[in-house]
């Protein structure tokens, strides 16, 4: 694991600041208070989850929360960045995991859920043996506090034993020493699985034999059947055949039914069609004799009409002179009542008619 940056956002002495590393070794120096052990508090926090002291204390005097973000490269040789923030009271804080290489997030939770985090981090990314707890790791190798960096050689031989065993993976070869005490039982169940497996397969080499003897009756069977199989696959190519003939056949058959039943009723047709243009030449006939029969009325009525139209004509000529005779009737008295008017008047001479 090689850590490239640890940024700080209010955490203690820091306000706002990024500390990048180069590969190697990386010396920090300041004056007392400075900040030096924060730095490695934040790692040891952000990655191992390691609490030297109540952890709201890392937030900055007069602030809420702050932040970590430790950008390194994990063991699989990708970049990661981690940021966990802090708070001093109240709220939820956050804990994620980013693989920058692939800009995703892996792992988003809440604090009270860092486990999740912690796991992920510890299997996959920081290489962590399975059984070494992170903060104990931080602490004794890693980010080992002022002062006590061989306090562990000054433990008993069953603590250091306690605290190496698990770092140098010495608990590994015991346990594979105490599992080999059972390898020869294994080996031994093994073995008799193995005889009573060639027990069984002599048992059945034994038969093989008789076996063999009735597959080949088997093959001379499937050979007969397979013989009388291609000699019924040949009589029904045959009735196959004969049947698409019949078919065929068939189909001309009905065609032709067709055919003559269209032609029957074509020929019905045509009958009909006869015997209506018989009816309709003896109705002619009879017209004609009818006209032949009513002509001299027929001129009869022609002349009776003419005569009509000639008395019409005269009628109107009556009117007219009857209409022309009121007229001159009318104009008449008017004559006679003015010459009496004239005869009365006292001017007038008299005289006798």
């Amino acid at each position: 694991m090689l850590i490239r940056s640890v940024s700080l956002e209010d955490i203690k002495s820091y306000s706002s600041a990024t500390v990048d590393f180069q590969p190697g070794t990386n010396a920090i120096s300041g004056v007392n208070g400075a900040g030096k052990s924060t730095i490695l508090e934040a790692i040891g926090y952000a990655l191992f989850d390691y609490k030297p002291y109540k952890i709201e204390s890392m937030v900055r005097h007069g602030q809420k929360k702050g932040e970590i973000r430790v950008r390194f490269v994990g063991v699989d040789g990708r970049n990661y960045e981690v940021v966990r923030t802090v708070r001093t009271k109240g709220g939820t804080a956050k804990y994620l995991v980013n693989d920058l290489d692939q800009n995703t997030k892996i792992v988003d939770a809440k604090d009270d859920q860092k486990e999740g985090v912690l796991k992920a981090l510890r299997k996959d990314i920081l290489g962590i043996p399975v059984g070494v707890d992170g903060q104990t790791l931080f602490q004794d190798v890693i980010g080992v506090p002022q002062g006590t960096i061989i306090a562990p050689f000054l433990d008993t031989p069953s603590q250091r034993k306690e605290k190496f065993d698990p770092i140098l993976g010495i608990n590994e070869y015991k346990v594979a020493y105490d599992g080999s005490s059972n390898i020869a039982k294994i080996i031994e169940r093994k073995v008799q699985g193995l005889r009573e497996k060639i027990a069984l397969l002599s048992g059945r080499l034994d038969a093989l034999p008789i076996k063999k003897e009735e597959l080949l009756q088997q093959k001379k069977e499937i050979a007969s059947i397979g013989k009388k199989l291609e000699e019924e696959e040949r009589v029904f190519k045959e009735i196959f055949q004969k049947k698409e003939v019949f078919e065929r056949r068939k189909s001309i058959i009905l065609e032709l039914e067709a055919k003559h039943q269209d032609l029957i009723t074509r020929l019905n047709a045509s009958v009909t069609r006869k015997r209506e243009y018989v009816k309709d030449q003896d109705r002619a006939k009879g017209s004609v004799r009818i006209v032949e029969t009513s002509k001299p009325h027929y001129l009869g009525y022609l002349k009776a009409e003419k005569q009509l139209a000639e008395c019409e004509g005269k009628r109107k000529d009556r009117d007219r002179l009857q209409q022309v005779l009121q007229s001159n009737t009318r104009s008449e008295a008017g004559l006679k009542e003015r010459i009496s008017s004239l005869m009365t008047s006292s001017t007038w001479p008299r005289s006798s008619v």
